[in-house]
């Protein structure tokens, strides 16, 4: 659900799975929503269009954020990778293995480093 906070009415977005994870864009045009059954979706805030662009089956999405000018999406999940995405395209530009399952993701705002 998407709040409003001047009336504090929600509205409802369809996913295939609970949401674990939430960030909206810079720019509150775009919500990022990563999923318990793994899926990592980019939703238009003002349409409700859902486009999902990473399912790692079954591997809980826990974390998500867009880069400081909204260029890049970084995902975190359960399978111990960090993605990073071309937040136009949705395509992958990068991906780093950790040593373990991962619970939170963080991008510096210059986008030079990332923290798990």
């Amino acid at each position: 659900r998407i709040w409003r906070l001047g009336d504090g009415r929600p509205s409802k977005i369809r996913m295939a799975s609970e949401a674990r994870s939430l960030c909206f864009s810079k720019d509150d045009k775009m919500l990022l929503v990563g999923t318990q059954s793994g899926q990592a979706c980019l939703v238009n805030v003002q349409t409700r269009a859902v486009d999902c662009f990473l399912d790692v089956e079954g591997k809980c999405v826990r974390s998500l954020s867009f880069s400081s000018d909204d260029r890049f999406v970084m995902t975190a999940a359960d399978d111990k990778m960090i993605r990073l995405f071309d937040s136009e395209t949705l395509t992958q530009v990068h991906e780093i293995e950790a040593d373990r399952p991962l619970r939170y993701a963080a991008q510096c705002p210059a986008g030079l480093r990332i923290a798990s």
